[in-house]
């Protein structure tokens, strides 16, 4: 085993957790490795538990929910961090749930549920915040029927 690799693996695993891709990606750019002994590195932190796509891929769904995210935000981060698919439902499972985080982040940013401009810039902030049309669209009717009784 190259110890050098390995060394320079678990320097960039110190700083920060990583997906396999990932430090794959940073090896490739900063070691230029042999792919075999890469991969053997790889394979290697992953048995001793340093390297855990499915930790990992819970840590990043965890972080979206944490900052208000919805679910198309955290597979969209998924995504980009090279976490295999068939990770993503057990990790999408621990998102919090969509309607009391989108109904407080609509109700923090919305001052005037009857102005038109208003409701279509915070429709777009909450599309861009990763939440689904559906999810958008009926926490904002939940808000009007709210306004109506209070």
């Amino acid at each position: 085993m190259n110890t050098a690799l390995r060394d320079k693996a678990l320097q960039l695993l110190s700083y920060r957790a990583h997906s396999r891709k990932e430090l794959r990606d940073k090896l490739r750019r900063k070691a230029n490795p042999d792919e075999a002994e890469m991969e053997e590195i790889l394979d290697w932190l992953t048995e001793m538990g340093f390297l855990d796509d499915r930790s990992y891929a819970a840590s990043v769904v965890c972080h979206c929910g944490g900052k208000g995210y919805g679910r198309q935000r955290a597979v969209s981060e998924l995504n980009r961090r090279g976490i295999d698919r068939t990770l993503w439902e057990e990790a999408l499972q621990e998102l919090p749930e969509t309607d009391e985080a989108l109904d407080r982040l609509i109700r923090a940013k919305l001052r005037d549920p009857g102005d038109r401009d208003e409701v279509r810039k915070v429709y777009a902030s909450m599309m861009r915040r990763g939440y689904s049309h559906e999810d958008v669209r009926k926490a904002l009717e939940r808000l009007q029927a709210l306004e109506e009784y209070d």
